[in-house]
């Protein structure tokens, strides 16, 4: 692991604007436990580059947890949501994280429970694939790996849609005419 913690290092220093690296690299030395260099890294992220990255974000909450921060942990989660949708329900799994780390269980089982119940709302599971490859060589997922993906999913019984399909799976009605705003 340090070998490569040193080798992104290289990488950031190389090309400061690739947040990958830096993401990337924050990721590692928190796993290994190097926590300042991890810090340093999401603060360098959302100080001078973008103040809104939810991967940054979501690792500093990480941090801010293990070291035991828990209402710096809850101001992450309060800025991290307050910038995009305020209604996810994954705000209750990041909570139930937090009351569970804080030893309070009885509020880490309801915010459980309030996510449970989100899910049955028409939540809809969705996987995120960006900067596909034809390569299997590139650290980026390749078309070849995604077809697999997806290829599982449907063995393993899931329902794959597309977007314009989630309203009716759902329950929601229609979906928007195109040209509507």
């Amino acid at each position: 692991t340090s070998m490569i913690i040193d080798r992104l290092q290289e990488a950031v220093e190389d090309d400061p604007l690739n947040m990958q690296a830096r993401n990337l690299l924050a990721e590692l030395c928190y796993l290994s436990d190097r926590l300042s260099l991890c810090r340093s890294q999401i603060e360098e992220v959302l100080l001078k580059y973008n103040h809104q990255d939810v991967r940054a974000l979501a690792l500093l909450f990480e941090v801010e947890i293990k070291e035991r921060n828990y209402d710096a942990a809850e101001r992450v989660l309060h800025d991290c949501f307050k910038h995009f949708d305020r209604d996810d329900p994954m705000i209750h799994y990041y909570r139930a994280r937090l009351y569970a780390a804080q030893g309070e269980y009885t509020k880490a089982l309801t915010e459980a429970k309030l996510l449970e119940e989100a899910g049955s709302k028409s939540s809809v599971f969705t996987l995120k694939y960006t900067d596909l490859t034809e390569s299997d060589w590139m650290p980026q997922t390749s078309v070849r790996r995604l077809t697999e993906h997806i290829r599982a999913l449907q063995r393993a019984g899931w329902e794959l849609v597309s977007a314009d399909e989630i309203p009716r799976i759902i329950g929601a009605g229609s979906p928007p005419a195109k040209n509507s705003r």
